[in-house]
């Protein structure tokens, strides 16, 4: 949810309601505080719609299936996850070229991989079942790209804004 509602989306809804409470004490326009009124309400309904739709897709994803554990392998040229379900009995994998992760985060005991803005996989350091830590995280570094170990990226935009691209 950080991803598309951050501290710049907070601080402009500040801005915009406090704007529309000071507009309506300096014009005496009911409709100002209406206008303000309906922007809070619409971002908490947003927001509780986002943690409602999480949860619900918790439950069908892992309670439902009764997934237990993921198994994470790296090879040269792509990853694979197993998931198992049923409490062990049934596994699938699917198997990741390396381009296909959306943002990479190291920290000291444990690795994420962000596959999607909704799917985050992660591997501890004592739950790392053969090899090193410290090896893997030197593999992940030399096989994804340094772009997604970048939790921000900032978009170079040009004005006006063309979005078919740069002229070539």
């Amino acid at each position: 949810m950080r991803r598309y509602f951050g501290l710049k989306e907070i601080i402009l809804l500040g801005i915009l309601f406090v704007g529309g409470i000071v507009l309506y004490f300096v014009f005496q326009q009911i409709f100002m505080l209406i206008m303000s009124g309906i922007t809070l309400l619409l971002t908490l309904a947003v927001v509780l719609l986002y943690l409602y739709t999480g949860k619900r897709q918790f439950k069908e994803e892992f309670l439902a299936r009764d997934t237990r554990k993921w198994t994470i392998t790296f090879d040269e040229n792509e990853y694979a996850i197993e998931t198992h379900e049923k409490n062990g009995e049934e596994s699938f994998t699917e198997v990741r070229d390396y381009t296909q992760v959306d943002r990479i985060a190291l920290r000291k005991d444990r690795i994420f991989l962000y596959t999607s803005p909704a799917t985050i996989y992660y591997i501890k350091k004592e739950n790392m079942t053969s090899g090193n830590y410290e090896d893997l995280v030197l593999f992940i570094k030399e096989k994804f790209h340094p772009m997604k170990f970048k939790m921000k990226q900032k978009k170079s935009m040009q004005f006006p804004y063309n979005p078919l691209g740069p002229k070539t």
